[in-house]
């Protein structure tokens, strides 16, 4: 069972690899004969990250539950940390923001730094994987500032950690919360160090996703179109060659918003016809509203932006059925910035301005600023 276990471990290099797969189902076989000790729900957490990996979304969700019923049975703070990352995780993907804030407070309430420090039950550190995603979570809740300083606590840990795998992971979830954030001089640095870290280590997901977002920061401080396309292109081809599929409708996004910068609308709008046919496929929803705004943005460019207007309508509906306040302030914006150049004033400024005075904090990110100006501008 410990070699099983050790085996699992060893091939988290590569998460989503069929390896990985084949250990963890071994080692979940071997624990249901032996039930004893935590080591059930660590093999349980182990196929949960490989399926998520795999965007297999729904089936990950099934195993989280599976862990609930594990977790009543055992009651032990260890198979408690786990269940509620994991359920944290998985409510995360599918855009069910405030269950899975709730999740993941509650795993760090079963963290004990003396216990788990050196990570044994996951191959990274339980304490950076929720602080980080809780990061993420708070800045699409529209708590930008408080989402920015969980950001940062996440990291430092990670640094005083000196775990390979812990700061890789910690850094690639940074570069994704500082996209969203839209700092490209911060990812850019991330990035590199991501990069550099995954390469030294043989992290080949991770040499990928800071790849792509290495290209997306070039094209942020106002470097070649050209380039940073083919960099995130080549980014996402060596993450998907590992067998992880979670976050790609994100990056075909990126790549989408790339290609509408190029003028190429048209390549971009089959970017993100690909992406919401993987949303519909694996349930990963938490970008959902955004790549509606990103349609609406690719068509907003042809002669008739009927389509377009629609489009923006369903991201603004999508995104507050979600509570996710930073898509629906930017789906806002960019409804309120058609309806003005359609001379719709008044309803740009109706539709807009509620939703901005929602937010009291974050106003010096980019999108609160484009907002705020864009009201001045409508009265």
């Amino acid at each position: 069972l410990q070699l099983a276990l050790a085996g699992a471990l060893y091939t988290a290099k590569g998460w989503a690899s069929p390896q990985a797969g084949e250990a963890y189902a071994r080692a979940r076989e071997l624990c249901r004969e032996a039930p004893e000790g935590a080591e059930l729900a660590i093999a349980l957490n182990g196929a949960h990250s490989f399926l998520h990996n795999r965007a297999e979304i729904r089936a990950a969700h099934q195993l989280a539950d599976e862990l609930v019923v594990l977790s009543e049975r055992r009651n032990d703070s260890d198979t408690k940390l786990i269940t509620h990352k994991c359920l944290g995780v998985s409510h995360l993907f599918r855009a069910e923001f405030s269950h899975a804030l709730h999740h993941l407070r509650q795993a760090l309430n079963f963290y004990n730094q003396d216990v788990h420090r050196s990570p044994w039950l996951t191959p990274h550190d339980m304490r950076v994987n929720c602080e980080s995603f809780i990061a993420w979570i708070l800045l699409l809740l529209g708590q930008g500032d408080q989402a920015l300083a969980q950001s940062r606590r996440a990291l430092a840990w990670a640094r005083e950690l000196s775990h390979p795998t812990t700061l890789a992971f910690a850094l690639h979830v940074n570069c994704v919360f500082h996209q969203l954030r839209g700092d490209g001089a911060i990812l850019e640095q991330r990035a590199e160090e991501l990069v550099a870290l995954a390469t030294e280590q043989g992290f080949p997901h991770f040499v990928g996703s800071g790849t792509c977002f290495r290209g997306w920061a070039m094209l942020a401080v106002g470097g070649s179109i050209e380039e940073a396309i083919s960099r995130m292109r080549r980014g996402l081809a060596t993450k998907r060659a590992t067998g992880a599929e979670i976050k790609v409708p994100y990056y075909l996004g990126l790549l989408a918003e790339a290609h509408r910068r190029a003028n190429r609308s048209a390549d971009g709008i089959s970017l993100l016809n690909e992406a919401l046919e993987l949303v519909e496929r694996t349930d990963e929803r938490w970008y959902e509203a955004e790549l509606y705004r990103l349609m609406a943005e690719a068509l907003i460019t042809k002669p008739d932006r009927h389509d377009a207007e629609r489009w923006l309508c369903r991201a603004v509906q999508t995104a507050q059925k979600q509570g996710a306040r930073l898509w629906e302030l930017r789906a806002a914006t960019s409804l309120a910035r058609l309806w003005r150049d359609q001379d719709k004033r008044t309803d740009a400024r109706d539709l807009l301005a509620p939703i901005y005075r929602c937010f009291t904090e974050g106003f010096d990110t980019p999108d609160l600023k484009e907002a705020k100006a864009l009201l001045e501008e409508l009265g």
